[in-house]
C-alpha cells in the first residue's frame, strides 16, 4: 500500500499516467519481465519478478516493496516520507509489530475477512494524511480530538458497531493510551488519527475511518482471547534442548486448523515453538522471543528439507547448505524466513503445495532439533550424514572408520 501510494504520487515523471494509476489485485503469482510489464502498462508491487518484486532479493537485502519503489524513483530520502518508509520496512522484516500500528491493522482486516478494498481505502487516507503532516508540520487545530476520546464517543452511539463487553473495552482503552503514547511513530493509530485532522479533514469524515479500524481492532481481540480460551486446553510438548551450552526445556504447541489466531496466542500463553497446520495441509512453524532465547530453526530446516528430498537423491545433498535462508533449490515448498527464525509452507500472502510430510513427522523433527545428540540421533535414523555432501561421506567413513558416527556428527552441528 504504501509503494502504491510512492508510485502514485511520485512517478509521473518516470511512469506518465502513475497519478491515476488505479489498483486491481493478483489472485494468483504473476510472472512476466519489466519489459512486458511497461508495454502492457502494467506495474506490479510486491508480485511479478520485476523491479518492485521484494521476494526475489537475494539473502541478506533488506528491502520490500514500498522502499524499492522509494529508491527506484530517487524519493527515499524526501523528508517526507523517510520515517513512513523506515517503519514499513521494519515491519515487513520484523515479527512483532504493535497491535495499533497500521501493518498490523492491515493484517488485522484481513484475517477478520473484511473486503480487501475497504481496508485498502481507509488505509490510503491515512498513508497520504501522514505523510502531509510530516511534510508540513502542521500543529494542533480546532476540533481536533485524542483516539481516546474518539473511542468515548463512538462506544457511547448506539449505531457503532462497537462491543459492549467490559474486557474488551478496557483491553481497547490499554492499546489506545499505548498508541497515544508512542509520539514518535507515524504509523501509530493515534498518530494517523491526528494527521487526518491536520490534513483538513472535518471530523465528521475521520469518525467513519476510525470507527472502522477500531471496530476491526475489536472482532481481533475477541477472536484472540477466545483462540487462548481454546489454546489453553491443549498440552504443550516438552522438547530438551542445549542452547548457549545449558540444557533447557522448550514448549511446542502443536495447532490444526484454520484459524489465524493459534500462533500468537500460543506464543503469548508462553509456547516456545508453535506448529500450525491448515486444513489444507500447508505448515507455518513460528518462534516466540527467538533472538531472546536463542532459539535457531537452522537445523529443523534442514531436517524438514531434507524429508522432503526423494531418498535416492539424499547422497548428493549438502547439510550445510540444506539450511540456507528463504528456498532451497528444488525444495521451494517451504520458505526458511530467518530473520524472524519461521519456517513457512505457504504464507498469507504466498501460496505453496502442502507439504507431504505428516504432523507427527515434523513434531519428530522439532523434538530432535534443538540439542546436538537430538539431531545425531534423528540424522542416524535415516542414514544421514552432515558434513558434506552425502557422497564423500561414504568415501570419507571408510578411511575414518574409527570415528564413532555420532560424534562426528555432533562436531558438525556445533560448527
Amino acid at each position: 500500500m504504501v509503494g502504491y501510494y510512492v508510485f502514485r504520487n511520485y512517478g509521473e515523471a518516470l511512469f506518465p499516467g502513475a497519478a491515476k494509476a488505479c489498483v486491481q489485485y493478483a489472485a494468483h503469482e504473476v510472472l512476466g519481465t519489466d519489459a512486458i510489464y511497461d508495454r502492457d502498462a502494467v506495474v506490479p508491487i510486491g508480485r511479478g519478478l520485476g523491479r518492485f518484486d521484494d521476494h526475489e532479493l537475494g539473502d541478506g537485502v533488506e528491502e520490500c516493496s514500498a522502499t524499492l519503489v522509494a529508491k527506484y524513483l530517487g524519493v527515499q530520502d524526501n523528508p517526507e516520507l523517510k520515517s513512513l518508509l523506515t517503519e514499513t520496512l521494519r515491519f515487513d522484516l520484523k515479527p512483532e509489530c504493535p497491535a495499533t500500528r497500521l501493518p498490523e491493522l492491515i493484517k488485522v482486516g484481513h484475517r477478520n475477512g473484511i473486503d480487501q478494498s475497504l481496508v485498502f481505502s481507509y488505509t490510503y487516507n491515512m498513508i497520504e494524511a501522514i505523510v502531509w503532516a510530516v511534510k508540513y508540520g502542521t500543529g494542533p487545530v480546532k476540533g481536533e480530538i485524542s483516539l481516546a476520546k474518539a473511542y468515548e464517543m463512538l462506544v457511547a452511539e448506539n449505531n457503532s458497531a462497537l462491543s459492549q463487553d467490559g474486557r474488551v473495552r478496557d483491553r481497547m482503552k490499554k492499546l489506545i493510551g499505548q498508541s497515544e503514547a508512542q509520539n514518535d511513530s507515524v504509523t501509530e493509530l493515534a498518530f494517523a488519527f491526528k494527521a487526518m485532522f491536520r490534513r483538513g479533514y472535518a471530523q465528521a469524515d475521520i469518525m467513519p475511518t476510525i470507527r472502522f479500524w477500531l471496530h476491526t481492532m475489536e472482532l481481533d481481540q475477541i477472536a484472540f482471547m477466545e483462540t487462548v480460551a481454546e489454546v489453553k486446553t491443549q498440552r504443550p510438548v516438552v522438547i530438551r534442548a542445549l542452547i548457549d551450552g545449558k540444557e533447557t526445556r522448550l514448549r511446542l504447541m502443536v495447532c490444526e486448523g484454520d484459524n489465524p489466531h493459534f500462533q500468537k496466542a500460543a506464543r503469548y500463553l508462553g509456547n516456545d515453538i508453535v506448529l500450525v497446520r491448515q486444513i489444507a495441509g500447508n505448515v507455518q512453524i513460528h518462534t516466540n522471543k527467538a533472538k531472546e532465547i536463542g532459539i535457531s530453526l537452522v537445523d529443523a530446516v534442514r531436517m524438514i528439507r531434507m524429508l522432503e528430498i526423494p531418498e535416492v537423491k539424499r547422497k548428493d545433498v549438502d547439510w550445510k547448505v540444506l539450511g540456507c535462508i528463504d528456498e532451497y533449490p528444488g525444495v521451494d515448498r517451504w520458505f526458511y524466513f530467518a530473520k524472524a527464525e519461521a519456517l513457512f509452507n505457504g504464507s498469507l500472502t504466498v501460496t505453496k503445495l502442502p507439504s507431504r510430510i505428516t504432523t507427527e513427522r515434523l513434531v519428530d523433527v522439532l523434538q530432535h532439533a534443538f540439542h546436538p545428540q537430538g539431531v545425531a540421533t534423528w540424522c542416524n535414523s535415516y542414514r544421514i550424514r552432515m558434513n558434506k555432501p552425502q557422497a564423500q561421506v561414504a568415501k570419507a567413513s571408510q578411511s575414518a572408520k574409527s570415528v564413532p558416527a555420532t560424534t562426528a556428527a555432533a562436531v558438525a552441528v556445533m560448527s
